[in-house]
């Protein structure tokens, strides 16, 4: 590999680290308020970037799967396909896919261990099953608290809670990490 393309995977590698911590911000706020329109422009903004950066470096497994990020939002943000649990815990999975991803271009390989085409298929099955109607409106989360179900005070969190306490404390070491960064570019300036 030729300096100026490791210098190129250098900068692609900063960029999508901060656009995959942008992704991760918006779906933990998506939970909270499915019909955030902003949040899913954002989502799909950051994806998009990724996508042209990775193109750009020949990385085409992250472009493939950005790609396919990109067409399933495009549909949400139309109004085609809800926000619901699954769709969210599918974007979820991409993404930790793509920190996989980038975690293996940074320690220098072109190849990847995620099987990519999987996740694409579990995509492309999400897309068809909402696109053809075979799901119901009842599925969107709720963004009104249920009143049917009190909850306990005493109860364990649920798995989606505990998954959204890890989500949250990995974005916030990923945030004390890059304010870091910016203190010390600082102090170099």
């Amino acid at each position: 590999m030729t300096d100026m393309m490791e210098e190129y995977l250098e900068i692609f590698a900063e960029e999508a680290e901060e656009h995959i911590q942008t992704i991760n911000e918006c779906l933990l706020e998506l939970e909270k308020d499915p019909t955030n329109l902003d949040l899913i422009n954002q989502i799909f903004r950051s994806a998009h970037t990724i996508k042209g950066g990775a193109r750009t470096v020949g990385l085409s497994h992250i472009s493939e799967l950005t790609h396919h990020m990109e067409d399933i939002l495009d549909y949400i943000r139309n109004g085609q396909i809800p926000v619901t649990s699954e769709i969210i815990d599918m974007l979820f999975k991409c993404l930790d896919a793509l920190e996989t991803m980038l975690d293996e271009v940074k320690a220098g390989e072109t190849e990847t261990s995620v099987d990519v085409n999987s996740i694409i298929e579990e995509i492309k099955k999400l897309k068809d099953k909402y696109l053809s109607g075979a799901t119901q409106s009842a599925e969107a989360p709720s963004s009104q608290p249920s009143e049917s179900k009190p909850k306990e005070e005493t109860a364990k969190p649920s798995e989606k809670e505990q998954h959204q306490e890890i989500r949250k404390k990995g974005c916030k070491k990923r945030n004390k990490k890059n304010k870091i960064k910016v203190q010390n570019a600082k102090n170099y300036s």
